[in-house]
């Protein structure tokens, strides 16, 4: 999903609830990180928080939002996500917290297509550490090595290259800066989802390793 906007919402909301003018603080900078790891940056880089900027006011802020104020889908996904089911295991390994994720799926009526699904409840560590990778890759049964991520942030890049695995990047919104970083952390760039190269699933599903 296209969600980071409503991630800088929750986050200025929260900071505005404890009294805090972000100035011109960079917010894309949180953006693939779990809310644990978002509230100690904003704890340690506002000291007028007091260290009471938390993940699970985070989490609240939102996840209302979420439910409430749908984002959209990046173009193509959910028919990328079911083709893909088709050829592949497929897992969701994402720093949103299970109540988030599992509302999308149901949502979008996937779960017979995402089997694995790896929240931030299921790791100790944030993107860009791998952790989340290799738990969804153990989830499924498959060495990272042969596994393709798709990742629109560069937090999630860095953690599915730190994983071993190969590298779909998601460049839908990226600012010219940012593309910059996303080049070489990525084995494949599309704008958007409609943008993956007919009969692409198929043909890696073909692929052998002797």
């Amino acid at each position: 999903t296209d969600s980071e906007g409503l991630t800088e919402q929750a986050i200025a909301s929260v900071l505005a609830d404890h009294g805090v003018d972000p100035g011109d603080d960079d917010e894309t900078r949180y953006h693939g990180l779990t809310w644990t790891s978002i509230a100690a940056t904003m704890n340690r880089d506002y000291p007028q928080l007091a260290g009471a900027a938390s993940g699970s006011e985070l989490q609240a802020h939102f996840h209302a939002r979420f439910v409430n104020e749908p984002p959209q889908l990046i173009e193509g996904a959910r028919e990328a996500v079911l083709v893909a089911a088709e050829h592949h295991r497929v897992a969701i390994a994402s720093s949103s917290n299970r109540e988030s994720v599992e509302h999308l799926v149901d949502r979008l009526r996937l779960h017979e297509a995402i089997p694995g699904r790896v929240c931030a409840e299921d790791v100790q560590k944030s993107k860009p550490h791998p952790e989340c990778y290799l738990e969804a890759a153990a989830r499924l049964g498959c060495d990272p090595a042969r596994c393709l991520v798709f990742e629109d942030s560069l937090a999630g890049l860095r953690a599915a290259r730190a994983a071993g695995a190969r590298t779909a990047a998601i460049t839908h919104g990226k600012s010219p800066a940012q593309l910059d970083e996303v080049h070489p952390l990525a084995d494949l760039e599309v704008r958007n989802y409609t943008a993956v190269p007919a009969g692409f699933f198929q043909r890696i599903g073909m692929a052998v390793v002797p």
